[in-house]
């Protein structure tokens, strides 16, 4: 994880307007959309046709978003993250792989009350498990969502193509 100074640090050195701009952003989310019921369930009962369903909706078991250190957009970040928050789902988990996010990123996670936020060492930096790795846990904890923020020129562009077909082969959304 990373150090709280560093995202405190990123907080105080984020321009006022651009803090604004986020917290404005995460707020009108939240006023647009609300927070979604834990589990909803729909009924409806037809005697004249001679039918009847159900249908049960619940947020996924989890979220993943691999951020690409690079990815310098905290708004694109806000909006693909925001819905799963609203949702209820936990854990939504944050990774970088090899680095800590960029300092305005860090920002938009704090002010959205994202802090499942873990540096991970890309495999071939390190021999312990792999991002891959960490897909296939989370999938054995049921349905769920992998996020990938990655960059056109990103040295990390094979580990995003591994978590890819990894997704696919779990037959992730």
């Amino acid at each position: 994880r990373p150090d709280d100074e560093l995202a405190a640090s990123a907080y105080e050195n984020t321009p006022a307007h651009l803090r604004a701009l986020l917290k404005s952003a995460v707020a009108f989310y939240f006023h647009l959309w609300g927070e979604a019921p834990a589990e909803e369930t729909r009924r409806v009962r037809s005697s004249a046709a001679g039918f009847a369903w159900a249908r049960a909706e619940s947020p996924v078991s989890w979220t993943l978003a691999v951020l690409d250190p690079a990815h310098a957009s905290p708004a694109r970040l806000l909006a693909a993250l925001l819905p799963a928050v609203l949702a209820g789902v936990e854990p939504v988990l944050i990774v970088c792989p090899d680095h800590p996010p960029l300092p305005v990123q860090s920002v938009a996670l704090e002010l959205a009350g994202l802090e499942n936020l873990y540096v991970v060492p890309t495999a071939a930096r390190s021999a312990g498990p792999s991002l891959s790795d960490l897909v296939r846990e989370l999938a054995t904890r049921g349905e769920g969502r992998l996020l990938l923020f990655p960059t056109e020129q990103s040295r990390f562009a094979p580990a995003f193509r591994t978590l890819r077909e990894t997704a696919r082969a779990l037959r992730l959304r």
